[in-house]
Parts: structure tokens; sequence; C-alpha cells
């Protein structure tokens, strides 16, 4: 359990380290971003404390798992397309100034985990009428 613990605990800081270190904003705007993502991560956990707690609002408890929930989904999203940008970097594959400060390569990392988000849920729930 430590360990698995340990685990996301260094995957949320590997995420929010390239994260902070892709995005070509400002400084405060990447700090913005990273407490946007913090804030996410944050409402699953006081989710679990609350239910823990035995504390029970419907609607505060909607939202949180809501936010909760999504997040977790995105923050898996980022990691592999983090790991596969950062093993594109080692393998020569991507250069390596498109890891920092760059928008190309923010573009891409976050316009691919917005496609997946949006295309792939209706890509596996929709179903095709069958014909008679």
């Amino acid at each position: 359990m430590k360990f698995g613990l340990l685990l996301a605990l260094l995957s949320h800081i590997y995420v929010g380290w390239r994260t902070y270190r892709l995005l070509p904003f400002p400084i405060w705007a990447k700090w913005l971003t990273l407490c946007v993502m913090l804030m996410a991560l944050l409402s699953l956990v006081w989710l679990f404390v609350r239910n823990f707690q035995g504390a029970y609002h419907p609607t505060l408890d909607t939202i949180l798992y809501n936010v909760g929930t999504s997040w977790t989904i995105v923050f898996l999203y980022l990691l592999l397309a983090f790991l596969l940008l950062d093993a594109g970097i080692l393998l020569h594959l991507i250069p390596k100034q498109w890891g920092i400060n760059s928008a190309r390569s923010a573009i891409v990392v976050f316009g691919s985990v917005a496609c997946l988000l949006a295309c792939l849920p209706t890509a596996l729930f929709t179903t095709t009428p069958r014909s008679a």
C-alpha cells in the first residue's frame, strides 16, 4: 500500500513538473494551471475523507465525485502522453527543445488528451442500429 501511494504521488509530481516545463505561458499562468490540477486531485481526496467521516451532502459529494474522477482520467492520459513525449526525446525521435516551453508540443499533448476525452466515450458507448 505504501508503494502504491508513493507511486501515485511521484506520478502526480511528474505530470505537474512536465506540465510546468512544457507550457509556454508566463510563470503566474503555469502556477495557476498547477493549482487547478492540485484542486482537482484534492477534490477526490476530500470526497474520500468526507465519506470516511460519515458526512454526506448530495450536491457537494456529486460535484467532488465528478471533478475527482474526471481528473483521474485526464491525469492518466496526461501521464501516458508525457511518457511518450519523454521516450521520443530519449530515443531522439523528437527534438529536445520540443520538451521545454514549446507551444507546438503543448498543443499536441493537451489537444490529443482533449480529443481522446471527447471522442473515446462516444466511440465506446455508441451503438449502431442492427438491421432486421
